[in-house]
């Protein structure tokens, strides 16, 4: 009789778990259904929206002394519809409100400090902070869960880094060795241009910000492939979507690195390894005493050359000079 009560039991654990699974499975393949429904919905759209345009002869876009700076940030450019071969942007109040709405920039100062923090810590400097904490196993990960996870109901902050400590744990997309950078210093380069057209930058200051952390981004990767890789899995780590909206926006961007990469984008008109004019640091030289105080408070130096190089001539009030960013170190 105790045997028969137990096998009872048994089977109906058996049957609870089973419907606990299939249930899970069921809820999974109908959010893939929605989701593709969804991308098949949006996919029209996406031809018009990133289609390639040119001011010029797109064959003469390899040899634009500023082509790898336009290339850096080719993909924000796209989603504009603007001429990928041009510097500014042609909305001067379109970028002023984008800039306003977004990154809470209202003049030269707001742009400079943007492009600054995307120069020395940016986000990667929080991924970097994760990283080490999941791959050390550090009791404090658990606590900043337990917290965020009291907020979880009402923050939406709270969700998406707890969604992020999750990808990073689970190592989803290969996240903890990405080379991140790429999300930053494309969005420095794009931060000067748009700065340039909404009046707030003068132009040879931002082509010369475009050159200096476009000389970065050769010294993070190695090819085009490289460098899209880590925008693509950067954009869907720090956007932190899930379910049906984290499938459409993954597949709006994978898109758009396609178009990127066809043969009539950017990636193939630019030689990754070109050497054109060489950064001459005006963004130090705009303020040295300003970028000196900020530099001292800039924590480690994230264990790049150009990083620590760039903090050590903000630190000694170094400007105008040519900068490690034009070669590989």
């Amino acid at each position: 009789m105790e045997t028969d009560t137990l096998l009872g039991v048994a089977a109906g654990l058996a049957v609870g778990i089973l419907l606990v699974v299939l249930g899970w499975l069921f809820t999974r393949l109908a959010g893939a259904r929605r989701g593709r429904r969804a991308i098949k919905a949006e996919a029209p759209k996406w031809e018009e929206h990133h289609r390639p345009v040119y001011a010029h002869n797109p064959e003469q876009f390899g040899h634009h002394p500023l082509g790898l700076a336009l290339a850096v940030s080719a993909g924000f450019t796209l989603c504009r519809n603007e001429p990928l071969d041009e510097f500014g942007y042609r909305d001067a109040t379109g970028e002023q409100e984008l800039l306003a709405r977004h990154w809470s920039i209202h003049n030269r100062s707001d742009v400079l400090e943007q492009i600054w923090w995307l120069l020395t810590q940016g986000h990667r400097t929080e991924w970097e902070t994760l990283r080490a904490m999941v791959v050390s196993g550090d009791p404090q990960l658990q606590a900043l869960r337990r917290g965020l996870s009291r907020q979880y109901q009402t923050s939406a902050d709270a969700r998406e880094q707890l969604l992020r400590i999750r990808r990073m744990q689970r190592n989803e997309r290969d996240v903890q060795r990405v080379n991140l950078s790429a999300w930053d210093l494309s969005r420095a380069v794009m931060l000067a241009r748009s700065g340039m057209a909404a009046g707030y930058l003068e132009r040879e200051l931002a082509e010369d910000i475009t050159l200096q952390a476009a000389g970065y981004v050769q010294q993070e990767y190695g090819s085009w492939q490289q460098f899209s890789t880590a925008m693509l899995t950067a954009r869907w780590f720090w956007n932190s979507k899930r379910g049906v909206e984290d499938q459409v926006d993954t597949a709006h961007d994978q898109h758009n690195q396609a178009v990127l990469l066809s043969a009539d984008g950017p990636y193939q008109l630019v030689d990754f390894t070109s050497r054109g004019r060489s950064s001459r640091n005006l963004l130090l030289a705009s303020d040295p005493p300003h970028w000196a105080m900020l530099a001292a408070h800039v924590p480690g130096d994230l264990g790049r050359g150009w990083h620590r190089e760039l903090l050590m001539n903000a630190r000694a009030g170094t400007g105008n000079h040519p900068d490690a960013s034009t070669h590989k170190g």
